[in-house]
């Protein structure tokens, strides 16, 4: 339970510092919001895959290897100044 807490507290804070911190470095709302389209797009897309995953393999090993690779992706998001490598990231994770 506090694993899912501490869990959720990170993923909230990273809706408000990414964005946050990309209208810092580049002043445009535009690029600002394309962050959002850059989350939303791996998504919808990888849903189908997933699902089909889920039903095919062992559900625990699937989601520890689903957080194992969003954790790392989070950790690789230092873009001092790069704002292509937090879009990556960010579609990655």
């Amino acid at each position: 339970m506090l694993g899912n807490f501490v869990s959720g507290l990170g993923t909230q804070a990273a809706l408000v510092a990414l964005p946050y911190q990309v209208y810092v470095q580049t002043e445009s709302a535009l690029l600002t919001g394309l962050l959002g389209a850059v989350e939303l797009g791996p998504l919808v897309a990888m849903a189908l895959l997933g699902g089909a995953l889920a039903d095919r393999s062992d559900r625990r090993r699937l989601l520890l290897l689903d957080q194992g690779g969003a954790g790392g992706a989070r950790l690789s998001r230092r873009a001092r100044g790069r704002v292509r490598q937090t879009y990556t990231t960010t579609g990655v994770s």
